[in-house]
């Protein structure tokens, strides 16, 4: 588990810039998790787009 109850999903901040070769991969955190069987969604949000978010 997470140890958060509240954890609903994971949002990479590092998508606001241009990350550095050889950064980790959505991707690669979704097999990570995976293999931890921590089931939580993550956005791989696109650059621009406005997201709202409600409880």
């Amino acid at each position: 588990t997470t140890d958060n109850p509240n954890l609903k999903t994971l949002i990479p901040h590092h998508h606001r810039v241009t990350p550095p070769p050889g950064s980790t991969t959505v991707a690669e955190v979704r097999a990570a998790l995976d293999a931890l069987g921590i089931n939580v969604p993550i956005t791989n949000q696109a650059l621009g787009q406005v997201y709202e978010f409600s409880k």
